[in-house]
């Protein structure tokens, strides 16, 4: 019996880690899924706003330094 449970132990072990370790890496593609997701939405709804008019440089200038 303590031999069975020697040559199981370390096996054991192994397991657990490997199974942390594709946890480990499934949740962080779930997270990257989810930015990547995340991005191509708000793309998208940002693709549609309408432009603001183009504003004419000359103008600005003049009204930041207060000329006419």
């Amino acid at each position: 019996m303590t031999k069975m449970v020697c040559i199981w132990w370390p096996k054991a072990i192994m397991m657990a880690m490997l199974g942390g370790e594709l946890f480990l890496a499934g949740l962080s593609l779930l997270v990257a899924g989810l930015f990547e997701l995340g991005r191509f939405v708000k793309a998208h709804l940002t693709q549609h706003k309408p432009l603001a008019p183009p504003s004419d440089p000359l103008k600005d200038w003049q009204e930041e330094n207060h000329l006419k």
